[in-house]
């Protein structure tokens, strides 16, 4: 899996049901994240999925300013655990 490191001040959260706790920060906290196409290639699924897991509020993610999702590597791995992948 590749990940990398945005800025958090790039990312918004998910503006439905489904955002963060209120207790994680993410304009204090460094967090790396994954994309959908990553997610996709890793549990061998199509992005598509992913986006309709997130948007399902089944797996949490931020925005980015152009639109994309970004998901937490922990939140990666708790999805991961959760639904047994």
């Amino acid at each position: 899996m590749v990940s990398f490191l945005l800025r958090e001040s790039q990312l918004t959260e998910q503006t439905t049901n489904h955002n963060f706790p209120k207790d994680q920060n993410l304009k204090t906290k460094r967090n790396r994240y994954v994309t959908t196409g990553e997610v996709a290639q890793v549990f061998e699924v199509s992005a598509t999925a992913v986006k309709k897991w997130i948007q399902q509020g089944k797996l949490r993610a931020v925005r980015t300013p152009g639109g994309h999702f970004r998901i937490t590597t922990q939140e990666f791995q708790r999805f991961r655990k959760a639904h047994g992948f």
